[in-house]
C-alpha cells in the first residue's frame, strides 16, 4: 500500500463518477478570460440537499459545470 499515491483521471461518464464520493470529484470550467476554475462537486450550493438521494454522477449530470464558472466569477468580482 502506498498512502501518498494519487491517481488523476478524467471522464465525462456519470457512471464512472458514481463510484466516487462528491468530495473527490473535481470539476473545471473555462472562464471568459481563458483561465480555468476548479471546484469540488460537493461544493455545489445544492449538494447538501441532494447528497442523500443522488450519486455523484447523477448529481453532476443534473448540475453540470456552469456553476463552477459562476462561482469563480463571483469570487473574482469581490477582489
Amino acid at each position: 500500500m502506498t498512502p501518498d499515491l494519487q491517481v488523476v483521471a478524467t471522464s465525462h461518464s456519470p457512471y464512472l463518477l458514481d463510484h466516487f464520493d462528491a468530495q473527490d470529484v473535481l470539476l473545471t470550467a473555462l472562464l471568459p478570460d481563458g483561465s480555468t476554475a476548479c471546484a469540488r462537486l460537493a461544493d455545489h450550493p445544492d449538494y447538501e440537499r441532494w447528497k442523500r438521494t443522488t450519486r455523484s454522477g447523477e448529481f453532476w449530470s443534473f448540475v453540470g459545470e456552469v456553476w463552477v464558472a459562476q462561482q469563480a466569477s463571483a469570487v473574482q468580482g469581490r477582489g
